[in-house]
């Protein structure tokens, strides 16, 4: 195969927000694979996702070194934000995003879910789910921690 070749290759992932679905750049490069929606609020979705760029090896070799420096475990197992189809480009989950992101790094370990990244993804093909990208196919996430626990949804009701 050559290079011409490879660059045409779709990605055999159904659309998100579908199980099995990627966030994240198209190809090789997609970072998070979606397990299925945890739970969906007025304005976003929320989904469990594996990080496909986490490394086991790189974790064993880096455990010494975070015990010194204190910094942040990177997570295998994370949960993905997502703002849904009648409010992407809204600014909710872009403010949300700043406001985790400054959050984390200010205040001490485990007072609030750790940031991991923010995904502003174009041209997300649509699906029959709610959950789907704007009109211009657009998907707008923010990356969090995974924070295993009931569904405060079913504990407001």
């Amino acid at each position: 195969m050559n290079a011409a070749e490879g660059n045409n290759i779709r990605s055999t992932h159904p659309p998100f927000p579908e199980p099995g679905s990627v966030i994240g750049p198209d190809g090789p490069d997609a970072k998070y694979f979606n397990l299925g929606r945890l739970g969906k609020g007025t304005f976003c979705a929320i989904y469990k996702c594996v990080d496909l760029s986490h490394s086991h090896a790189l974790m064993a070799d880096g455990d010494a070194h975070e015990a010194k420096s204190k910094t942040k475990r990177k997570q295998r197992i994370v949960a993905a934000k997502v703002e849904l189809a009648n409010f992407v480009d809204s600014g909710v989950i872009d403010g949300e995003a700043s406001v985790l992101k400054f959050l984390d790094a200010s205040l001490p370990a485990g007072m609030v879910p750790t940031f991991v990244d923010y995904v502003r993804q174009q041209n997300v093909a649509p699906s029959a789910g709610t959950e789907k990208g704007s009109a211009d196919g657009g998907l707008s996430a923010i990356i969090m921690e995974y924070l295993p626990g009931e569904d405060m949804h079913l504990l407001r009701d």
